[in-house]
């Protein structure tokens, strides 16, 4: 879908501030684009605000989209709030996810690979130290009730 056929909606409630941008710019970048723009009858944006500014920033003249004109205008609406709003309702598992930083970091991918994941280097190192402490006081916990027995 050309760039230059997408209007933002203007009344988006949600903002994307330029390192967020950045980020999305980088993975876009890095792994291409894998998520559609998805856009109305009249080529506004449904979801995709921060994937069109990315795309812009990084000069691209055609994005990957998708067309929906079988909704009702509130139907866009409400979807527009839930597309942003039902990520925020999840919630990280902490020690799974410091076991993917563990298996990426023993790797030794170039830090680009990392920046991938949008986190920051300080925040994989923080979560894969929370799990080595998890797992040492497990250990402990372990010994400890064997010693009780």
């Amino acid at each position: 879908m050309p760039i230059n056929s997408i209007k933002n909606y203007d009344r988006n409630p949600r903002v994307h501030d330029d390192r967020q941008i950045t980020k999305l710019a980088s993975t876009i970048r890095k792994a291409g684009f894998l998520v559609p723009i998805i856009v109305d009858a009249s080529n506004e944006v449904v979801s995709g605000h921060g994937r069109l500014a990315a795309a812009i920033a990084l000069g691209l003249k055609e994005v990957p989209g998708i067309r929906v004109s079988h909704l009702s205008p509130e139907v866009i609406k409400a979807y527009r709030l839930a597309d942003n709003r039902l990520g925020e309702l999840s919630h990280w598992d902490a020690t799974a996810l410091a076991l993917e930083f563990k298996d990426l970091a023993a790797v030794e991918l170039d830090l680009e690979i990392l920046e991938l994941t949008g986190f920051e280097t300080a925040e994989i190192d923080l979560h894969i130290q929370s799990l080595d402490e998890d797992s040492y006081r497990i250990l402990l916990d372990g010994m400890f009730r064997c010693m009780a027995m």
